[in-house]
């Protein structure tokens, strides 16, 4: 709480920000104010006031500066400000001073306009503190009562009426002040309050997608190492199944904070050169089945005049392509789901998927891109989706500097377009590639907590042909590391005792057995163990939970190869 006795607070800095905002119109107003004074009072009183005009702000400038230069404290620098907002009313005043002198009844009555235009400003720009304020609105209005009263002529009831007219003034700039105050005040809480809610639902999306992704881990690893063994027919399709269902979940999970990420801008994006083409190809060939499934052609069509590598974020370019692909032969009953991809001016791609399906209404466009909406209430029981694949697409790209439009009628089908900037770039040099043997016959230490991840894990490596030991911590961990030799580590992040973050810091330096040995880690905390930073703290590759069979074999060996 600001003690509101303290006449150089932070308000002041408050005062002072606001007041270089109003800079740049503050400066157009005096050379409008000086045409007129050469107009009406001659060239030299103008330039004499202009002049003195420019001073005054000069001197605000080089105070600030001054005072930030040699390091001084706030005071110091506060007090600085509040002269030089001594000597800009003081111009602006005295020019309606001048103008009042004139004698005659058009300039006074710009004096006046003059004067009311200072209180105006002190009571919509320096409100905030009330020591700029006194100063602001307070010359300006000793000038309103001045002027007439020590120098027009006026006596008796004439000076009552002036000071109670002047009075009434100021009654009301103060009070629509205080008013503006408060309301300020009542604007700040309300952003700290949602600060603050955002911030909370932000950490129980943390807390709840670790939760889910744990047993998820234990779901779908099971499903994976199941459909590596042998089935029968029917067992193979019901174990698909279970596959499918539970990516199906993680889809959903994974689009919720997704959102979250992208309203507490958290969300950041690469760029790097890929290979657009084989990106819409590699997209278009997850939905192939589901197309035959549903006897609907999916058709790829990329323009000859399109580059074929660029420059972005690959991931979220094929997250976009991906739910507008899925979206499409959502509502596609039968008949072609087109993609086609093409350049659309300079360094920009156009991305097009139309479809035949139902279409929509333009009202019903108008809700499409909304969070957790769909285009109609039926639509959710017809044919299922949380309405965010859409908003996901919209916001993502937006924030790659691009805009989706969708063009749509009753029974005619839908086409979604998004142009994004993605300039042209040389295909990248590839080394050729090292010979690998998988991991069959390595030594890889599995440390986590939870003994559903050790089995998923454990089952995953072994039919992959590796050697596993578990650990419950990174204490037990590093212990293990101490007395025997491994080729890898798979890490959780979140672990009693000693989590994997300390662990790796211990790792490296050397604590436990070769500092070097690769570590990968495992987390299922997507929204605070983004895998730049988990990458930054030393960890040679990050594997989300659920874990992916192919991917986490993958990891391994090319972080031993490495």
């Amino acid at each position: 709480m600001l003690n509101r006795l303290d006449i150089l607070d932070e308000r002041v800095d408050e005062v002072a920000a606001a007041s270089r905002r109003t800079r740049p119109r503050r400066l157009i107003m005096a050379v409008f104010i000086t045409g007129f004074l050469v107009f009406n009072l001659g060239l030299r009183i103008a330039f004499l006031w202009f002049a003195a005009a420019l001073l005054a702000d000069f001197y605000g400038v080089a105070v600030t500066r001054l005072a930030e230069r040699r390091g001084a404290g706030p005071k110091v620098r506060r007090a600085g400000y509040v002269s030089a907002v001594m000597v800009m009313v003081g111009v602006w005043t005295s020019l309606a001073v001048v103008l009042w002198l004139s004698d005659h009844p058009a300039l006074r009555f710009a004096a006046i306009c003059l004067t009311a235009g200072q209180l105006i400003h002190a009571q919509a720009v320096t409100f905030r503190s009330p020591t700029v304020f006194a100063l602001d609105a307070g010359v300006p209005a000793l000038a309103l009562a001045g002027m007439p009263l020590l120098l027009g002529g006026y006596s008796g009831w004439s000076i009552l009426t002036v000071l109670i007219a002047v009075a009434l003034v100021m009654l009301y700039v103060v009070s629509s002040a205080a008013v503006n105050a408060r309301r300020v005040d009542a604007l700040e809480a309300a952003e700290r309050a949602a600060m603050s809610a955002s911030a909370a639902k932000s950490m129980f999306l943390a807390t709840m997608s670790h939760e889910l992704r744990t047993p998820m881990n234990g779901v779908l690893g099971m499903a994976h190492a199941l459909s590596a063994g042998p089935l029968n027919d029917q067992q193979a399709r019901q174990v698909d199944m279970l596959i499918r269902s539970g990516e199906g979940l993680m889809t959903i999970l994974n689009d919720v904070l997704d959102v979250s990420k992208i309203e507490a801008g958290k969300l950041e994006l690469e760029s790097l050169a890929f290979n657009i083409r084989g990106l819409v190809d590699e997209a278009a060939s997850l939905w192939t089945q589901a197309a035959q499934a549903k006897d609907v052609r999916l058709v790829c069509v990329v323009d000859p005049l399109a580059p074929t590598w660029v420059i972005g974020d690959p991931t979220r370019l094929r997250q976009i392509l991906t739910n507008l692909i899925s979206n499409a032969l959502k509502f596609t009953a039968s008949g072609t789901v087109t993609v086609r991809v093409g350049p659309a001016g300079a360094a920009f791609l156009e991305i097009q998927v139309v479809d035949t399906g139902i279409g929509m209404s333009t009202e019903q466009q108008s809700r499409l891109f909304q969070t957790f909406s769909q285009a109609d209430a039926s639509i959710t029981r017809r044919f299922g989706g949380t309405g965010l694949g859409l908003a996901i697409c919209k916001q993502l790209t937006e924030l790659m500097g691009g805009a989706i439009t969708v063009r749509s009628a009753p029974g005619e089908g839908s086409a979604f377009t998004v142009a994004l900037p993605l300039p042209a770039a040389a295909a990248p040099r590839t080394a050729p590639a090292s010979p690998s043997n998988g991991i069959t016959g390595l030594r890889v230490l599995v440390a986590d907590d939870n003994r559903i991840n050790q089995l998923v894990a454990r089952t995953i490596l072994e039919a992959a042909g590796a050697l596993v030991e578990v650990a419950d911590n990174g204490r037990h961990a590093l212990e293990r590391l101490a007395e025997q030799v491994f080729d890898a580590v798979l890490m959780d992040v979140h672990m009693p005792d000693m989590d994997g973050l300390e662990a790796l810091r211990r790792v490296r330096a050397g604590a436990a057995g070769a500092g070097d040995i690769p570590v990968i880690a495992l987390t299922a905390d997507v929204m605070h163990g983004d895998e730049g930073d988990l990458l930054a703290c030393g960890f040679d590759a990050v594997q989300p939970k659920p874990i992916r069979p192919a991917d986490l074999v993958r990891a391994i060996a090319e972080a031993c190869a490495a």
